[in-house]
């Protein structure tokens, strides 16, 4: 299975406690090298949507956000960073430009963003 095709993979290797599968929320920052915005990020934007990452982020406030360009929001992935991290690495290589990815697992949040997401982050590219 290509790792690009769904998050199905990313969750082979979560841990469990008493009855629950341990999940994990990943935030990922991805630059594509000499790549155009918007037009060239299309693929990569597609690929990490099948793994379940989206540009916007829900706020305690109970709206969503959009998160600045080439940013990434993931919830109920699989415990494993290094799995998820490789995943989004297959995601921007598969772009076909030189890229650079940053996955960071988040324990917890605090941010400041302007732009409100009219849709859900489910239907964000």
């Amino acid at each position: 299975m290509n790792v690009c095709d769904g998050p199905q993979d990313l969750a082979i290797d979560c841990w469990f406690f008493p009855g629950k599968l341990r999940m994990a929320t990943y935030y990922a920052r991805i630059e594509l090298h000499k790549a155009k915005w918007p037009d060239d990020y299309e693929k990569l934007h597609a690929s990490l949507q099948k793994l379940g990452f989206t540009n916007c982020v829900p706020s305690s406030d109970g709206r969503t956000y959009r998160l600045p360009t080439a940013f990434y929001y993931a919830s109920e992935l699989g415990d494993d960073i290094q799995k998820v991290a490789n995943a989004v690495r297959k995601c921007a290589d598969d772009s076909g430009y030189e890229n650079e990815v940053v996955v960071v697992k988040r324990e917890g949040a605090y941010f400041f963003l302007n732009s409100e997401c009219r849709v859900s982050p489910a239907q964000t590219q």
